[in-house]
């Protein structure tokens, strides 16, 4: 089960994901590493770490036609 604290790091993320750009805001711990995008696939996220190395990648959802997309995006992030 999730703790409070990360289900309130994830909710903040996943607002962040609309952002484009750098974020220099931090949230529980958390600062901005990177952002994704593909205007080929509408695929956009934003990734963001803790001290304790773990990390949060929010993304936003496209229309249907897009998943494929999405998903050789994904896995490509996962062989890199």
């Amino acid at each position: 089960m999730i703790d409070e604290e990360s289900a309130q790091a994830s909710l903040i993320a996943s607002k962040l994901a609309y952002s484009y750009g750098a974020i220099s805001e931090s949230f529980a711990g958390y600062l901005w590493v990177r952002e994704f995008a593909d205007p080929g696939t509408g695929f956009h996220a934003q990734v963001f770490k803790n001290n304790a190395n773990e990390y949060i990648v929010a993304f936003t959802g496209t229309g249907e036609a897009k998943k494929r997309g999405h998903s050789r995006f994904l896995s490509s992030l996962t062989h890199s």
